[in-house]
């Protein structure tokens, strides 16, 4: 089961089916946007096994320029999505899916290969080969959850240090370059 209302916060136990609706929601983008997609991931804490999540499928297209998501919209709002601006980064687009009692994927759009798409590919990565960094993540989700559930942005911005300093790691770990 997937889906949570807007702005709350509960963790789900790890489910296989999180990479399984990932893939078939991948397959209805592809036949609804492929033209513009370069590559297209499943990121974020249901991505990563075994770790407790909120139950939101969390997707990364890359794309060329980020002009071309503009054309993007009208076909992912048939798909369900709603179109919520940059959501305070840069050169993304950022979707929900679902209504505001039950968002089920969240779509960032952005250009394949920027930061933005680095930092999600890194950080997933680094914490599936690093099992105590993802441990110590999910500890530090549950605690935030019991604190902020009702309160999604403060739980997020609490997680914020933590993301920062695993990407740098991953980043060195890789050897790339800082893309502060």
């Amino acid at each position: 089961m997937i889906g949570l209302p807007r702005g709350k916060v509960k963790l789900s136990p790890y489910s296989k089916e999180w990479s399984i609706l990932f893939e078939k929601e991948k397959d209805e983008l592809i036949k609804s946007i492929g033209k513009f997609i370069i590559d297209i991931q499943h990121v974020g804490s249901t991505s990563i096994p075994h770790m407790d999540s909120k139950p939101i499928i969390d997707i990364v297209i890359g794309i060329k320029e980020l002009k071309d998501g503009l054309q993007c919209m009208k076909p992912l709002e048939k798909l369900g999505y709603h179109y919520k601006g940059h959501m305070g980064k840069s050169n993304r687009l950022f979707f929900a899916k679902g209504n505001e009692d039950n968002r089920t994927h969240h779509v960032n759009i952005v250009e394949y290969g920027d930061k933005n798409w680095t930092n999600l590919i890194l950080f997933r990565d680094y914490l599936i080969k690093h099992q105590d960094f993802k441990h110590e993540y999910e500890v530090l989700k549950k605690r935030l959850a019991r604190e902020y559930g009702d309160d999604r942005n403060t739980y997020t911005c609490k997680k914020e240090d933590f993301i920062l300093n695993t990407i740098e790691l991953a980043m060195v770990e890789k050897g790339h370059k800082k893309n502060n």
